[in-house]
């Protein structure tokens, strides 16, 4: 059998009033028009949205731009780079350089921020974090106050078809678009039918998108400190940085000189601040036999030295330090990378003229038939033990061209030793004779220094060295004109002006491996001194404590010696013997474990640290040349904060501001342009609602006070109506042409139209 409340869920119950309601001495019936409130609710809603919008917008624009009304005034990107960087002056003094420098406005756009900007942008970034915080707490008590304004219209709008239950009421009286028990009753089998309605759905998507926008603001956007061009801080000269017309004018006696003392030296430079290391990402191996981008070089399982990082194209040199930066100055400096490969070849692949009367050339001879038997010598190794050295190349020719462009010049070498030295210098392990040719790439060119814009790294090698568009536009003449485009510069030219190149000097500065090779073998040398000594019958070599020759690249043999190394010869120390008796032990054990292990030659080693080294004297020759030397610049800048946005996040969040304010303008005006009864379902207006319900004989009962009860058990709720309208079959006694409200009318409330008022 069906339960009472089973069959009032399938009937509409009509409107029964009792005798209490026909008068009473205590009340006093009065007619009132409903008031309208739009202009209110307006102006509040307009108030939120403009700073909601207002907050919004200043953190976008604070973003990319300080937020001032000047037109000229720069991007945040724009004055965190000054481009106009450094100068070549042809014919004039660096000091002069310095005091001609100029960053002013010779770009269209502006790059200087003064003070009040930047003061500026830190009130409008406080003011807009301030607002956000207020509106982040008032969204969800604001929203749901026009939710709540707007639900006392929608359940008084009752001339149409639509059902609206008084549990649907309830639903909105309890503000179920934020309350979670309501929400999850909801998704519920059947929920949505007893308790669902189109304005509840609304107001949650209201509520919601305002409540989402601020968890999203905290995510996305964060602050960071960025560093810009002002009037506080000037770039300043720091460093005079080689250029191509400089080492044009270096001669090759002086980068020879300064490359063998180096060499000599190579133990003291363990830790090399012009080795610059390039990203993988940004290796060249389009050679067929580079070596691959390398960070760190194992020998016998130490790590024996940091300048055995000079691998391939895992390193380039120039004179700034790897460990600089430009701060916002984007500039450019000059680089050399070479990439040495040796390997053996035929014997008469050894050039028999040397490559002509520019090229370079030496050997060491001696005669081993007439040292003692003591000496232990192999029948193979008597005779006449040689070693050769051929460089290819022209000493007299500059190798490289007159341009900032990117270029690489090929290098080749030989070393030799004859079928006597092999069998001597391994104590006849090895019977003929070994050839090996030494090939070196060099790439010449310039890179961008590391700045604040590259997270302090260093850029990749330029192809082209665009004047107008590499952010190096000021290599300029001293005479050159303040009005001049950038953009019209003549990039043919050296320094980009009709300016003539420079004449190269004679006996100019050579490539890497023709320099390396002199400063190894050429005249005043370990093995200059030491080629064609007379062999005796010391049986050893050994380091003193008094140096009087350094022994070059000794480190790079003195940890590991292989089962194919002459007995004869202990590894090399970093010194070798003050007697010139011992000369042509010290060369021969030089020569052996550097270059004459058949198995494990250290060829390549060798000549990559030698180019190194002449790289670096080049370089360093050429920024000295007084007039043709680049002088580089830094500014530190000054310190801003600003809103970092990604822009895929600054259109998520202004679409969900975006609803989340047009739905609120809805809500608005919906609940504003018509009267309502109450202003919102607050506990007056449901004591007031309750008072109907018990005024009437065919509900009063079913909601007794009568302990804990649960509204989804009072199936009732479902039965009766939760209109709020017109009765239009009762009329007013007293009051004439004045409508009566009642739950459960189905007449709208209209506009002008007095309704009774009851007041004790």
């Amino acid at each position: 059998m069906d339960s009472v409340d089973d069959a009032l869920l399938r009937q509409k119950h009509p409107i029964e009033t009792t005798e209490a309601d026909e008068g009473s001495p205590c009340t006093q019936e009065i007619a009132r028009p409903q008031p309208r409130s739009l202009k209110l609710l307006a102006s509040l809603v307009t108030v939120y949205s403009f700073l909601l919008i207002f907050s919004w917008t200043v953190t976008c624009i604070l973003t990319y731009r300080p937020l001032d009304w000047h037109s000229t005034t720069p991007s945040w990107g724009m004055a965190s780079q000054i481009t106009c960087a450094s100068q070549t002056l042809v014919g004039g003094t660096n000091s002069e350089a310095t005091t001609t420098f100029s960053c002013g406005q010779r770009d269209a756009e502006k790059i200087w921020l003064d003070v009040s900007q930047l003061s500026a942008t830190r009130r409008w970034r406080l003011a807009a974090r301030m607002i956000a915080s207020i509106l982040a707490v008032l969204t969800i008590p604001f929203s749901s106050f026009i939710a709540a304004r707007a639900a006392v219209v929608y359940a008084q709008t009752a001339d149409t078809a639509r059902a609206f239950s008084l549990r649907k009421m309830l639903a909105l009286a309890d503000r179920g678009w934020w309350n979670p028990f309501i929400l999850m009753r909801l998704v519920l089998p059947g929920g949505w039918r007893q308790s669902g309605s189109p304005l509840l759905l609304y107001a949650f998507a209201v509520c919601a998108l305002g409540t989402l926008n601020w968890p999203l603001q905290q995510l996305l956007v964060s602050q960071e400190t960025i560093f810009v061009a002002t009037e506080l801080a000037e770039p300043t000269p720091f460093l005079e940085d080689a250029d191509i017309t400089g080492l044009s004018q270096v001669h090759s006696v002086m980068t020879v000189g300064d490359t063998r003392a180096a060499i000599e030296y190579a133990s003291q430079y363990a830790s090399q601040p012009s080795i610059w290391r390039t990203p993988e990402s940004q290796c060249n191996t389009s050679m067929s036999w580079a070596y691959s981008c390398a960070t760190q070089y194992l020998k016998g399982g130490t790590y024996v030295s940091n300048m055995y990082t000079l691998r391939g194209n895992s390193s380039f040199v120039s004179v700034p330090a790897n460990s600089i930066t430009t701060g916002i100055v984007e500039d450019h400096a000059f680089r050399f990378n070479t990439t040495v490969v040796a390997e053996g070849v035929p014997a008469d692949a050894f050039p028999d003229t040397c490559g002509g009367s520019g090229s370079f050339s030496t050997s060491s001879v001696a005669n081993l038939s007439e040292l003692d038997s003591a000496y232990d010598i192999p029948d193979s190794a008597k005779g006449v033990m040689e070693f050769r050295v051929c460089a290819m190349g022209d000493s007299q020719q500059f190798p490289w061209n007159l341009t900032r462009n990117r270029q690489d010049i090929e290098e080749e070498a030989y070393i030799q030793f004859n079928a006597v030295a092999m069998s001597f210098l391994t104590n006849g392990c090895h019977t003929t004779s070994w050839t090996q040719q030494i090939r070196a790439n060099t790439t010449a060119g310039y890179f961008m220094l590391p700045n604040y814009q590259t997270n302090n790294e260093a850029g990749p090698l330029l192809e082209t060295f665009n004047l107008s568009s590499s952010h190096d536009p000021e290599n300029v003449m001293i005479s050159q004109s303040e009005g001049m485009n950038i953009h019209d510069l003549n990039n043919s030219k050296v320094l980009g002006y009709d300016y003539p190149n420079p004449t190269v000097v004679a006996s100019p500065a050579l490539g890497p491996l023709l320099t390396a090779t002199i400063a190894l073998f050429g005249p005043s040398t370990f093995f200059a001194n030491r080629a064609n000594s007379t062999p005796t019958l010391t049986t050893t070599s050994t380091s003193v404590d008094e140096c009087s020759d350094p022994v070059p690249f000794s480190y790079i043999s003195e940890t590991t010696t292989h089962d194919n190394t002459n007995w004869r010869y202990s590894p090399l120390g970093s010194c070798a013997s003050p007697s010139n008796t011992t000369s042509f032990n010290d060369l021969n054990a030089w020569l052996t474990q550097l270059f004459a292990n058949y198995d494990y030659p250290e060829t390549s080693d060798v000549f990559t640290q030698a180019a190194f080294f002449a790289n670096k004297a080049n370089l360093g020759r050429a920024a000295t040349v007084q007039g043709y030397s680049r002088i580089l610049f830094k500014d530190e800048g000054t310190s801003v904060d600003i809103f970092h946005i990604r822009p895929w996040a600054i259109a998520l969040i202004s679409v969900i501001v975006g609803l989340h304010v047009l739905g609120l303008a809805g809500l608005t005006v919906y609940a504003g342009y018509h009267p309502t009864w109450t202003e919102s379902f607050d506990s007056f207006a449901m004591l007031r609602i309750g008072a109907q319900i018990a005024a009437r004989n065919d509900a009063a009962h079913r909601l007794p006070l009568l302990g804990h009860v649960r509204s989804d058990e009072m199936g009732m709720l479902d039965g009766l109506d939760g209109f709020i309208g017109e009765d239009t079959d009762t009329r007013a006694q007293d009051v004439q042409d004045a409508g009566r409200l009642v739950l459960g009318g189905r007449g709208r409330l209209r506009r002008g139209r007095q309704y009774l008022v009851f007041r004790f």
